[in-house]
């Protein structure tokens, strides 16, 4: 009977050692040659790898920063009072600009009702209401948002560099930006203005001091 146990307990421990040097040799197999397995802290083929929490990972930055932003302002036939949808459209201008940075100056580019002619003068009553509406913008800027420079454009007359480019030909305009020198609004601004601009509107144009 103790014979019996004891080739029991020999073959037991033979057993034991046999399983652990056949888990060895895998092991060994897998870290030397095989490539898909990487032992803690080490990469593919043992190579370190850094482990970076995916959240203390910086966010990457995909914000476009504008130099400028525009609306246009639609009056009704012989009235300057703005509209409650105008006064909604210049504080949505105003609140996406802060969003981008800090409110710089706003360019006011005003007409009556009516276009400025190729030849003469437009008449006295056209020149009052554009000055009138020109002046309800800049009151409204000044004591509802943040903006305090405003400079204004009366459309009515050519005294003005905006008032004489307007009705340039497009290769006048053009050649004048290709030179160099100082101007009341950037090419992008004016081009604003050749396309929204016209009889009974405003377009006002608000600048972002950050993007300078």
């Amino acid at each position: 009977m103790r014979t019996i146990l004891l080739n029991r307990a020999i073959l037991l421990l033979l057993f034991a050692s046999a399983s652990q040097i056949a888990f060895a040799a895998s092991t060994n197999g897998e870290s030397d040659n095989n490539p898909l397995y990487s032992a803690p802290g080490m990469g593919t083929q043992g190579q370190d790898v850094l482990e970076t929490p995916m959240e203390s990972m910086p966010e990457a930055e995909n914000k476009m920063v504008m130099a400028f932003d525009s609306e246009v302002i639609t009056f009704k036939a012989g009235d300057s009072q703005l509209t409650e949808d105008a006064k909604v459209t210049i504080n949505g201008l105003v609140d996406r600009l802060k969003v981008q940075g800090s409110l710089g100056t706003a360019k006011l580019v005003v007409w009556s009702d009516a276009e400025m002619p190729m030849q003469g003068q437009l008449a006295k009553k056209d020149k009052d209401l554009a000055q009138a509406r020109a002046r309800t913008l800049e009151k409204y800027l000044k004591e509802q948002t943040s903006i305090s420079q405003v400079r204004v454009f009366d459309m009515t007359h050519r005294k003005h560099w905006v008032g004489r480019m307007y009705r340039r030909a497009q290769k006048d305009i053009d050649a004048t930006f290709s030179r160099k020198g100082k101007r009341p609004l950037s090419q992008a601004e004016f081009k604003v203005i050749q396309d929204q601009g016209g009889a009974s509107k405003a377009v006002l144009i608000i600048e972002n001091a950050t993007s300078k």
